[in-house]
């Protein structure tokens, strides 16, 4: 809301700041430059990535018992996930 001597009048429930003049335009280019600042990092992390890896089923390698308690064992798996399409970042793509 602007006021009739040319300033800009900012409220907030149960304070009310007034600013005229100089101070009002500073006050402006200062919030309009603190904006840029904090949306800028969200511009630049609009990067896109792909890629596309198939998995087979794991192969049982071995398993063990732990012994902190009877019946608790660990179980080691190995999977063999190739990508079919290279992970691509800007244009750079993956290499195995």
């Amino acid at each position: 809301m602007r006021s009739l001597l040319g300033g800009c009048d900012h409220s907030v429930p149960g304070l009310q700041i007034q600013i005229r003049g100089a101070d009002s335009m500073r006050l402006h280019r200062v919030g309009i430059a603190g904006l840029v600042l904090l949306l800028a990092p969200v511009a630049g992390a609009q990067t896109k990535i792909s890629g596309l890896h198939k998995c087979a089923k794991p192969e049982l390698m071995g398993t063990a018992e732990v012994g902190d308690k009877a019946g608790h064992t660990m179980t080691l798996l190995k999977h063999s996930c190739p990508w079919t399409t290279p992970m691509e970042m800007e244009g750079a793509k993956s290499t195995d």
